[in-house]
């Protein structure tokens, strides 16, 4: 019986060398990938929040008016 999922070669045996080092660089490129992925992912939701601050400042900053008692430089 042939399993689909299995790939057989009559040269190489299931638990050869071969066999693991292939599997232990499969192993360590998806590992790299999850890396790349996760860091872009953690860039991205930092560059948001820094779009968030920036629009939460301007909006402050447009707000900020001289009439407080603090910019009374009269006194």
């Amino acid at each position: 019986m042939n399993n689909l999922n299995s790939a057989i070669s009559p040269n190489i045996k299931h638990n050869s060398t071969e066999v693991g080092d292939g599997c232990y660089f499969a192993e360590m490129v998806r590992h790299m990938l999850d890396i790349l992925l996760n860091s872009d992912m953690i860039m991205i939701r930092i560059q948001a929040l820094q779009w968030v601050q920036g629009q939460i400042q301007d909006i402050i900053l447009d707000n900020v008016t001289t009439d407080w008692p603090f910019y009374d430089d009269d006194k």
